[in-house]
């Protein structure tokens, strides 16, 4: 019996190898060539969104002025005429008088911070809330009359963040505001509080003394 002949055959794989590595550095290349042209078409549409945007706020900002401008002329001329819906905008709640409670406080424990308790009000010392950005600051006086004063702690609430802030409890209604220090203040501090309100322009302050630990 004839042994069984060995059919194998040259499949060319060396050849298709080297092909689809010559395919695949193509591709390659030209994806890096793409990449560039996709980016700056990226920040092209960034730039115009941008621009876009910006006169959006300007737009906007234009007309909020416009209006106030409107609603300070029609209660003028509401004013003037005598007409009963006057009475009723004066009526309106504002914040008059900002204060910093007797209930603000060092923390007894725990990292070196100060516990403020704001009390916004009207005219006739009622509470009343606000919306705008509320800015709360600790100045440590030195013991030496030499010294320097030295702020130690310093923080912003945006008009969402004073929102959240507000409280109402048995310490009764006020903004908490948590004032972190960057070291314990040996002698006094003044911590000051300051309400850009957002409603009536205006800028109203308050300050109070604490003793240091």
């Amino acid at each position: 019996m004839e042994p069984h002949a060995n059919n194998t055959k040259p499949t060319g794989t060396g050849p298709w190898v080297f092909r689809s590595a010559s395919g695949a550095l193509v591709l390659a290349l030209v994806g890096c060539r793409a990449g560039p042209k996709n980016f700056d078409r990226e920040n092209d549409a960034l730039r115009r969104d941008v621009s876009t945007l910006k006169a959006e706020v300007s737009r906007l900002s234009a007309e909020n002025t416009d209006l106030r401008a409107k609603a300070d002329q029609a209660l003028a001329a509401m004013k003037a005429s005598g007409t009963p819906g006057a009475a009723v905008i004066e009526s309106m709640p504002r914040c008059a008088a900002l204060e910093l409670s007797s209930k603000t406080a060092l923390a007894r424990s725990g990292p070196p911070r100060v516990e403020v308790v704001i009390e916004t009000l009207d005219a006739r010392h009622r509470f009343v809330q606000v919306a705008g950005t509320l800015r709360v600051d600790a100045t440590s006086l030195p013991q030496d009359a030499n010294g320097t004063p030295q702020t130690i702690g310093v923080v912003t609430l945006t008009p969402e963040m004073l929102r959240e802030a507000y409280r109402s409890s048995f310490m009764g209604t006020h903004y908490a505001v948590t004032l972190d220090l960057s070291a314990p203040p040996s002698g006094t501090l003044v911590v000051r509080a300051r309400l850009d309100d957002a409603v009536t322009a205006q800028t109203l302050e308050a300050t109070r003394t604490l003793t240091g630990r």
